[in-house]
């Protein structure tokens, strides 16, 4: 389970079992604000759109679109 323990300018910090980690704080997509979108499970989905990021490895479905950076910290 993660949980936002920061929400920064560009980044959020997630906390799970696994550690902490930063990611990019808006979507690739049309640049949603991630920080406001639901966590279900592993995935992170974009408020705008409901487009599903992994939160273990940053991708999402749509090949057109960059993906999320994760950065253990």
């Amino acid at each position: 389970m993660y949980r936002i323990e920061a929400v920064e300018e560009r980044h959020i910090v997630l906390a799970s079992e696994e550690g902490r980690f930063r990611i990019d704080r808006y979507c690739t997509h049309e640049g949603g604000d991630l920080s406001l979108g639901p966590i279900e499970g592993d995935i992170l989905r974009c408020p705008l759109h409901s487009l599903p990021f992994c939160l273990k490895t940053g991708r999402q479905p749509c090949q057109t679109l960059k993906n999320l950076t994760i950065t253990r910290i």
